[in-house]
C-alpha cells in the first residue's frame, strides 16, 4: 500500500493517547486482519502468511507501526517460493539472519540486476541482496571495488561487502574512507573495522585513528573509535585523555567506557583527578567505579569517600570500595572516619 494508506491505518495506533485497549485491539486487528503468524525474527519483527484478499499466500513481515514504512513483502509470490528458498539458501550456506528481506539470487545474478537496474532502488537492493553471502568470489570483488571507485553512492556499501570477505582486498579502499573529510566516511570505515577486522592485521589503520583521533566530536565515533582499538589493545589513557576530561557528559562517558580495559589507570592517576574535578563529579564517579572499579590510589581518596555514603550499603559496590582499601593496605572502616 502507498505511505498515505499506511499512515492512515495506523494513526490511532500511534497518535491517539486516550485510546482505550478496546479501541487499540480494534485498530490493531485492521491492520493485522486476514493474515496468520507463521513465526517471528525477534523483537516486534513477525512473519505472516497473507489469508485472503489480493494478496493471498504471500509472505509479509512486520516491525511496530512507524509512520512511512508500510510492512514488507518478501520477494517471493507464494508461501512455498519464500520457504523453498530459505532451504537452499540454508544448503548453499548463506548467512540467514534477516532472511527474506534481502534480494534473491547468487553473486552473478545480483551483479546483472545492478548492472541492468532501470532505478536507483533496485541497484541498492542488488548491493545490499550481497550480504546474505558469507564470502564472495574474486570476479565479484573487482566488480565491487569497481562500482566502489564509479559511484559515490555505493561507495560504502561495496567496501562493506569486500571486507566482509576480505580486510586485505579493502585495504586501499578502506584508507581511502578513513582519510575522507567526511566524519559519516570515517564513522563507516570504523564500523567496518569493528565487524569484519577481528582476525586482520590493523597496524596500518590503527596509527589513523590515533592520528585521526582530534576530528573525533561526537559520543557514536567515540564509542567505535574504542571497540576498535580496544581489540588491538591500543587504547592508553594517555590518548584518551582529552575526552575523558571533556565537558559534554556524553563524550566523556563514551570515555569512560571505552577505556574499561586500559592496564595503566594507577600510573595515570593524574587524568582520573583531572576528569574527577570538573562539573558533575558525582556523575563521573558513578560510571568511572561502574566501569573500572576503584584505581588504588591515595590521590583519589577523597573522591571515594566523598561518594562512599552512597554506596556502602549495596554489596556489590561496597566490595570495590574494600578492595580498593586493601590494596593500599588500609583498613575497611578507612572510609567511614571523620
Amino acid at each position: 500500500m502507498t505511505k498515505e494508506e499506511w499512515n492512515h491505518l495506523i494513526e490511532p495506533l500511534i497518535r491517539d493517547e486516550d485510546i482505550s485497549d478496546l479501541e487499540y485491539e480494534a485498530a490493531r486487528e485492521r491492520v493485522l486482519g486476514g493474515m496468520l503468524c507463521i513465526g517471528t525474527q525477534g523483537c516486534e519483527y513477525d512473519m505472516y502468511l497473507i489469508l485472503e484478499g489480493a494478496y493471498r499466500g504471500k509472505v509479509v513481515y512486520t516491525s511496530d507501526f512507524h509512520p512511512d514504512h508500510p510492512f514488507f513483502f518478501v520477494y517471493e509470490e507464494h508461501f512455498l517460493d519464500w520457504y523453498e528458498r530459505w532451504l537452499d539458501e540454508i544448503i548453499l550456506d548463506y548467512d540467514i539472519s534477516w532472511f527474506g528481506s534481502r534480494m534473491p539470487g547468487d553473486e552473478q545474478a545480483l551483479i546483472q540486476v545492478y548492472q541492468n537496474a532501470a532505478n536507483r532502488e533496485m541497484e541498492i537492493k542488488a548491493l545490499e541482496g550481497m550480504f546474505k553471502f558469507k564470502k564472495v568470489t574474486q570476479p565479484t570483488i573487482e566488480f565491487l571495488i569497481s562500482a566502489a571507485e564509479q559511484s559515490q553512492h555505493d561507495r560504502t556499501t561495496a567496501i562493506q561487502l569486500i571486507c566482509k570477505t576480505s580486510i586485505d582486498a579493502g585495504r586501499e579502499l578502506l584508507l581511502e574512507l578513513m582519510h575522507s573529510e567526511r566524519n559519516e566516511d570515517f564513522l563507516q570505515a570504523l564500523n567496518i573495522l569493528n565487524w569484519y577486522g577481528k582476525s586482520a592485521e590493523l597496524t596500518e589503520f590503527i596509527q589513523v585513528i590515533l592520528q585521526s583521533l582530534d576530528r573525533v566530536q561526537d559520543p557514536e565515533t567515540l564509542r567505535h573509535v574504542g571497540y576498535v582499538l580496544e581489540s588491538s589493545g591500543a587504547i592508553t589513557l594517555q590518548n584518551f585523555a582529552p575526552f575523558l576530561c571533556h565537558t559534554d557528559p556524553n563524550i566523556q562517558t563514551a570515555a569512560i567506557y571505552a577505556a574499561r580495559n586500559c592496564s595503566n589507570k594507577s600510573e595515570e592517576w593524574e587524568i582520573m583527578e583531572q576528569m574527577l574535578m570538573g562539573s558533575d563529579q558525582k556523575e563521573v564517579l558513578k560510571h568511572s567505579i561502574s566501569y573500572w572499579g576503584l584505581i588504588p590510589h591515595e590521590k583519589l581518596l577523597p573522591y571515594y569517600k566523598a561518594v562512599w555514603p552512597e554506596y556502602k550499603n549495596q554489596p556489590h559496590f561496597r566490595e570495590k570500595f574494600i578492595d580498593c582499601l586493601k590494596e593500599l593496605d588500609l583498613r575497611d572502616d578507612y572510609f567511614d572516619e571523620q
